[in-house]
């Protein structure tokens, strides 16, 4: 599974985010994927970073690549803004995809 995946490329690298769910209830939880692969690789044991521009605040969480370059971080939208798209920035190894969710 997964919404809202968006690749970006850098040479012989890329990035793709992507979330658990497009469209969250308030409250929830929800997961940022990265994947950081070279040549169409994955790589493991990559630090991954992710901003989180609410309306009013940003926020981050931070995970690791394993062994297929996959790294997720979870957090609790808590009362996010309904309606109000967030978009989150997910850098790894210098590169940064962003892609989004919308709290219902």
């Amino acid at each position: 599974g997964g919404a809202n995946a968006v690749c970006q490329d850098s040479g012989s690298s890329q990035v793709c985010a992507w979330v658990s769910d497009g469209a969250p209830a308030r409250y929830a939880t929800e997961t940022v994927y990265g994947k950081y692969s070279i040549n169409g690789a994955g790589q493991p044991g990559q630090a991954m970073d992710t901003a989180w521009h609410y309306k009013s605040t940003t926020s981050t969480c931070t995970g690791t690549t394993g062994a297929s370059g996959v790294a997720a971080c979870s957090k609790d939208i808590g009362g996010a803004t309904s309606g109000y798209r967030v978009a989150i920035d997910v850098t790894i190894g210098g590169v940064t995809a962003a892609t989004w969710f919308t709290p219902q």
